[in-house]
């Protein structure tokens, strides 16, 4: 349909992620997420990784546990990205996820956070996963596979007349 595809994420970025924004009558479409509503909570912080902030280059990663099995439904190696408030309700991060160990239930981050992992103001912790094409699981959600070059999207109603309607619907975010 003659759209490109937007640039990689960085491992680290605040704002809105680097895709498309979709509007389907008039009414803009979500990033397939999870949770679908409000927030997964970090259950324990492992490492809470370097402070860049406050001085702390030596560049270690957080790792930290959560609740559940969902994550460990999703493949690490496919681009899997985590918008958080690492530490204060009022800075949120959105980082990519190095790896995700099943077993003991713990994600390390792919970049430090910006004041590392912590517990702060209130406890715990939030984040959720954005633009995995496993968590594409309801109408209105679309999801950006760029090693693919493919748009998923599920349709909150009937399509028709897709084409240059499509087309004209498709926007980048603008930061």
């Amino acid at each position: 349909m003659g759209i490109s595809v937007p640039t990689a994420f960085p491992s680290r970025f605040n704002g809105p992620p680097p895709v498309y924004a979709i509007f389907f009558n008039d009414r803009r479409m979500t990033l397939a997420r999870w949770p679908n509503d409000g927030w997964a909570t970090i259950a324990k912080i492992v490492d809470p990784g370097s402070d860049p902030r406050h001085g702390d280059r030596s560049g270690r990663l957080g790792v930290f546990e959560y609740s559940g099995d969902r994550p460990g439904r999703w493949n690490a190696a496919t681009d899997v990205w985590l918008h958080g408030y690492w530490c204060f309700d009022w800075f949120d991060e959105v980082i990519q996820v190095k790896s995700i160990d099943r077993e003991k239930h713990q994600i390390t981050l792919a970049e430090p956070h910006t004041y590392g992992l912590k517990q702060g103001n209130p406890s715990p912790r939030r984040f959720r996963a954005i633009n995995l094409l496993d968590e594409l699981d309801e109408p209105g959600e679309y999801c950006v596979d760029r090693a693919t070059r493919r748009l998923y999207f599920w349709p909150p109603a009937q399509l028709t007349g897709l084409g240059s309607c499509l087309r004209r619907s498709i926007h980048p975010f603008s930061h």
